[in-house]
């Protein structure tokens, strides 16, 4: 019973040694990733959102500096452009004289300041006269974009800068004016350029615009 016993205990040992070398073989048969080796990314399942791959447009920027070195009365009661002959800074906005064309779409901050004043009243001026400046787009005016000066006889002489300033949407290929009116024309009110000596052009009116859009 006893050699029985021995017996059977030797074949479980022998079981077990020959189970543990064939494991021991197997781990030796396994390649490990040499060094220097990126391993290849797991795919990500498709979930079918395109979109999330596109690339976001980037906004389009756009700015103007323009301004005008030419003194300019209306002769008449009727609304006149007013004429810009200098485009100190842009990009996106394209000056010819009196008409501001946009390449992008956008919401546009527009400034712009007139030098006023009664440059050459005629004695038959006895009453307080005043000029008016707006923008239009495309020939529309555009509501609430007005500025006035006014001035008397007394003040003939006397000069200003009034600002004026509006926020609009605009598209592609719109174009911006600015205008202006006199109430009368025999009271010589404009805007005036001044050349001081050694000194930087005093413009007639300088207009600034921005734009952001896409």
């Amino acid at each position: 019973m006893r050699r029985l016993l021995v017996l059977l205990i030797a074949a479980v040992l022998s079981v077990g040694a020959v189970g543990l070398a064939s494991a021991v073989n197997e781990s030796e048969n396994v390649t490990a990733p040499e060094d220097g080796i990126e391993a290849e990314p797991i795919a990500e399942p498709e979930n079918g959102n395109e979109s999330e791959n596109v690339t976001p447009p980037i906004p389009a920027f756009s700015f103007a500096r323009l301004s005008s070195s030419i003194t300019q009365q209306p002769n008449s009661t009727a609304p006149v452009p007013v004429v810009m002959d200098q485009t100190d800074a842009a990009f996106g906005v394209m000056l010819d004289e009196e008409n501001i064309t946009v390449e992008n779409d956008g919401v546009y901050f527009v400034v712009f300041t007139p030098q006023v004043g009664m440059l050459n009243a005629t004695e038959n001026v006895t009453e307080p006269a005043y000029v008016d400046f707006w923008l239009t787009v495309n020939g529309v005016d555009i509501p609430n974009s007005n500025i006035r000066w006014q001035s008397t006889k007394e003040d003939e002489g006397h000069r200003t800068v009034i600002v004026g300033q509006m926020v609009v949407m605009l598209q592609a290929e719109d174009v911006l004016n600015l205008r202006m009116a006199v109430s009368d024309p025999e009271a010589g009110i404009g805007i005036e350029a001044v050349q001081p000596e050694e000194e930087p052009l005093v413009p007639s009116i300088s207009l600034s615009i921005f734009g952001f859009g896409q």
